[in-house]
């Protein structure tokens, strides 16, 4: 893990594959990543039990998860940039601007955690993805003549649709294993606690939403930090 990161954290600044450490370290990390499959799936008590991928549900729900984080980071880590780059907002406005998507997720994951263990996760899972879909397009008509809460707003809504999509999917996947070994499951059957669903995806998710919250205590207490301050963070 160590090598992963360091290459992929340095590679844009050595030149990728060109440079000798980033190759090494390429190698360092395939040959670690085999060798760690080998041993945990041939040790009799594994830290990681890589034979719950046997499950088809499991793995196409985590498949799907991590497509889908990856997609969501992939659209939202450069907001920030953006709005610091082109629309001169500073480090801690822009992270005031963005971190309504993580408030909005962070109340509402409990509540969704519950609906999910009453209702088919799978139609939620549905209903979270048009809603990420439509707050997606959205997003799209942005412009830097943009106010504030024009850039809040719509985060506000894709927070909305985030527990929808990822809570259920969690559940489904943590279901799968289980279902597969008792015949008292029906299809899409939801079994962990809810609750422990909502800690679990807020827990994982700690950059989101968790992180964009802490440039609100500025407007909770306007005294912790000004403007000035973040040109020192920078």
């Amino acid at each position: 893990m160590g090598s992963l990161q360091f290459l992929l954290d340095e590679g844009k600044d050595l030149a990728w594959f060109a440079s000798r450490e980033i190759t090494a370290l390429a190698i360092t990390a395939a040959v670690c990543f085999a060798a760690f499959i080998i041993w945990e799936l041939y040790e009799e008590h594994p830290v990681v039990d890589l034979r719950v991928f046997r499950h088809r549900g499991f793995s196409v729900s985590v498949l799907t998860i991590s497509l889908a984080f990856g997609a969501f980071f992939g659209a939202n880590v450069l907001t920030p940039l953006w709005l610091q780059s082109l629309m001169g907002y500073t480090a801690t406005k822009a992270g005031q601007a963005t971190a309504w998507s993580g408030l909005t997720a962070m109340f509402l994951a409990p509540l969704v955690a519950q609906m999910a263990s009453r209702f088919d996760p799978r139609k939620l899972v549905f209903g979270g993805v048009l809603l990420l879909g439509a707050v997606t397009l959205w997003r799209s008509t942005g412009t830097t003549d943009m106010t504030f809460w024009d850039v809040a707003i719509p985060l506000m809504a894709m927070g909305l649709g985030l527990p929808f999509f990822f809570i259920p999917t969690t559940g489904l996947a943590m279901a799968s294993p289980q279902s597969s070994g008792s015949h008292q499951n029906r299809p899409g059957q939801w079994t962990p606690r809810p609750a422990a669903i909502s800690r679990d995806w807020l827990a994982r998710c700690h950059g989101f939403p968790m992180i964009p919250m802490i440039p609100m205590i500025p407007m909770v207490f306007p005294w912790f930090s000004h403007d000035s301050h973040d040109s020192h963070a920078l």
